[in-house]
């Protein structure tokens, strides 16, 4: 299958045609917002009735939509935790 009749596959889905219609009817950027330490979209997920992130990814990964960084956040690798302490150090001498 090309990659255009599967664009077109995708654009079948009536979530996403809801979906592309909002984002063309003046809400071309969705913005996430940090719900419980995870970012959510939460129009696309109230227009989709799901979890929008996995559909926004397929969305991306066949160029229909153009991911970009919106926020870095620093966590645990061990635990998950968001509340981390920062210090600084310095290259050159090592003086804190």
């Amino acid at each position: 299958m090309s990659a255009l009749e599967e664009r077109l596959r995708v654009y079948k889905r009536s979530g996403i045609r809801a979906l592309l219609s909002y984002m063309l009817n003046g809400h071309e950027d969705l913005k996430p917002t940090l719900n419980e330490g995870r970012y959510v979209f939460q129009e696309a997920d109230k227009i989709l009735g799901e979890d929008a992130s996995p559909i926004l990814a397929e969305l991306a990964e066949k160029n229909v939509l153009n991911p970009y960084l919106v926020d870095v956040e620093v966590s645990c690798p061990e635990c998950g935790s968001g509340m981390l302490k920062d210090r600084y150090l310095c290259p050159f001498c090592g003086s804190f």
